[in-house]
């Protein structure tokens, strides 16, 4: 994660020495402390994380690093191991995979190139090892988009002509045959973890539970409200708490929309 340093004005440096010279050390003070105030909000609003953060992919193997860190969602972790441990993905799943792979960094010819290296036709579809570029080409210079969670979880990632709903593109949690062990070999997770994230309802909330069992952080920052509420105990309404108490409630548990949207939080939370 990008941090930014920030620094206070070389004029306020100027105001605060000046008012030291003139005997009001308490102004002063008051002083040190609103502009160490704003100096914590402005590197905090500067390290935030933000929308659209990308991986560093420039190899094969950072792809595969990125997996095993799990900087990426267990949607694209499924088609991942699906492409390099069986050497084939599907239509649907290898359309996805192609989409998501480019909006999470990795540049047309590293997509083609994993494909090149991995992708292994079935004998029986006669279909020559390098249409894996030809697919990709079309699908990425056309700016097609990967499929975002509501489809992946009711299986409308498919095209009209393919009706299979289940396959490695859809959603693990609501149509892998065994999510648990995709979870403990991808992710290291032990029995407890896993038991905790299939305990929660439905797809979304689980796919949350993975987040925080992999990362130990909430998917979506939280801190900043937690702060305001921690104050509002202090000296607000009672009306106020309540609200902010919600909006800490709603942080929590808001959802992934898109896959992508697991990484730019994987790379705010750990290095």
């Amino acid at each position: 994660m990008r941090r930014h340093e920030a620094h206070a004005s070389p004029q306020l440096s100027r105001q605060l020495v000046e008012e030291c010279a003139a005997g009001r050390p308490a102004r002063v003070a008051h002083k040190h402390v609103a502009a160490a105030a704003r100096l914590v909000r402005w590197a905090s609003a500067a390290a935030a994380p933000r929308p659209g953060a990308l991986l560093a992919l420039h190899s094969i193997g950072d792809v595969d690093d990125a997996v095993a860190k799990g900087r990426v969602a267990p949607c694209f972790v499924r088609m991942h191991r699906e492409l390099r441990y069986r050497g084939h993905l599907k239509f649907e799943a290898s359309f996805q995979y192609r989409c998501l792979l480019n909006a999470l960094g990795a540049s047309v010819d590293l997509v083609i190139a994993i494909g090149r290296e991995r992708f292994l036709s079935h004998a029986e579809s006669h279909q020559p090892r390098d249409k894996w570029a030809e697919n990709t080409e079309t699908t990425l210079l056309k700016n097609y988009s990967a499929t975002g969670c509501e489809k992946m979880i009711d299986g409308r990632t498919h095209a009209i002509k393919y009706t299979k709903i289940g396959g490695a593109h859809d959603c693990p949690f609501a149509h892998a045959p065994d999510v648990a062990r995709l979870l403990k070999d991808a992710y290291g997770l032990d029995d407890g973890d896993v038991r905790m994230i299939l305990d929660e309802a439905g797809p979304r909330r689980q796919c949350l539970a993975t987040f925080w069992a992999v990362h130990g952080a909430d998917a979506y920052d939280v801190a900043s409200v937690e702060r305001r509420l921690r104050k509002a105990r202090v000296d607000a309404s009672a009306k106020e708490v309540a609200g902010l108490e919600r909006e800490l409630a709603a942080a929590r548990h808001g959802t992934f929309e898109c896959p992508t949207h697991w990484t730019d939080r994987s790379l705010a939370v750990t290095k």
